[in-house]
């Protein structure tokens, strides 16, 4: 029996044991590994950090390490720190346009980071349909560019999609196969043995949720949105097929159009017949509002922040009046020796609206100048 004397060595085995089954070790040398594993990582920590992280989950834990390129020190203590209730969220109130309130949970710095690392190095992974938008990939204008031909639209939203997905629901979906690795990405479990393992799968649960359900201002939350809503998407957009319309979904708004005004009762009801039965395998309830039919005539349809006008995408009068603003502000905040860099990232965010051909051509121009002058240095 080699003795381990390295912590590389440790990780490396590790890797290879973490999704074993059955365990090819013997108790003795299973005991030996996790002594010495536990001699290394406390050196440097304090050791009430590891009471709440058991010796069965340090395989798991190691793996993660190594995956997501962060210290096995540092996913132990903040492990230990979500489980003792030491480890505490940072909530905002912000107000709707439409009256409303929104609460986002922001976690902390250290906890941010490493959820970041998840949906980076793990969440990115994982394959999205094409007639999905805005959390995983694409804008708003991908989003709406496959209706542009229909006369007929019906808008509807996701009603609590964050707060509705709690940690079982995400924990059951992360361990199906069959969704999480569709058909183009099934060798990511043969490349990665223990990518959702069942135990890495709840180490991922008690990173990224926070009070048992899914927290706006989470790196993690969006895609994690996305993989709980693959089966709706699928379920949703093979409705739209049989019935002769076009699907797609930006972010939590669902979009249906078509030629032919085919709207009425009997779409809303379906829609929801097929959103609630998507997910009675995993207990979870989704109800949708804020239902609206439009008709591509001569006057504009308004939708994230977009006009459609014969069959054409517009911005607003109201983004181009934001546009002009900010970057008359970006311009001030240099020319002032003040810090612009997050304004500078608030003007890309901007631009990724944008649709060149409906602003005035100085106005774009200005952009793009702003864009390649004010860029911060690295």
């Amino acid at each position: 029996m080699v003795r381990l004397n390295h912590w590389n060595e440790l990780l490396r085995m590790a890797d290879d044991w973490v999704n074993l089954e059955p365990d090819p070790l013997a108790d003795l040398e299973k005991s030996l590994w996790v002594l010495q594993f536990r001699q290394e990582v406390e050196i440097e920590n304090p050791k009430d950090d590891w009471d709440f992280v058991k010796n069965s989950e340090l395989r798991a834990l190691s793996w993660l390490a190594l995956k997501l390129n962060c210290p096995v020190r540092k996913l132990m203590t903040i492990l230990g720190r979500i489980r003792s209730g030491r480890l505490f969220y940072c909530r905002h109130l912000r107000n709707k346009s439409n009256g409303g309130i929104r609460t986002i949970d922001e976690p902390p710095e250290d906890l941010k980071a490493i959820q970041k690392k998840i949906k980076d190095r793990m969440l990115s992974e994982i394959f999205f349909r094409e007639d999905v938008y805005g959390f995983s990939r694409g804008s708003a204008a991908g989003a709406l560019k496959k209706h542009l031909k229909s006369k007929y639209f019906f808008m509807l939203d996701i009603k609590g999609a964050f707060p509705s997905i709690n940690s079982k629901v995400i924990l059951k979906i992360l361990r199906n196969k069959d969704i999480i690795l569709p058909e183009k990405l099934q060798n990511i479990a043969d490349r990665h043995p223990g990518f959702f393992s069942q135990r890495i799968s709840k180490i991922l649960v008690e990173f990224c949720i926070f009070q048992d359900y899914l927290p706006q201002g989470s790196p993690a939350s969006p895609r994690l949105f996305d993989i709980v809503f693959y089966i709706a998407d699928r379920r949703l957009a093979r409705m739209a097929q049989e019935n002769r319309l076009v699907y797609t979904r930006y972010a939590d708004n669902l979009f249906f159009s078509s030629k032919k005004n085919t709207f009425g009762k009997w779409l809303r009801n379906l829609i929801n017949i097929v959103i609630t039965t998507s997910f009675l395998d995993f207990e979870m309830s989704v109800d949708c509002h804020k239902m609206r039919k439009y008709t591509n005539a001569k006057k504009a349809i308004r939708s994230l922040g977009l006009n459609i006008i014969d069959e054409k995408l517009h911005n607003t009068r109201r983004f181009k009046r934001r546009l002009k603003l900010h970057l008359h502000h970006l311009d001030w905040l240099k020319k002032n020796s003040q810090n612009y860099e997050h304004e500078y990232l608030k003007l890309m965010g901007m631009m990724g609206w944008v649709i060149p051909e409906t602003l005035p051509n100085s106005l774009w121009e200005k952009t793009l100048q702003a864009k390649e002058t004010l860029r911060p240095k690295e």
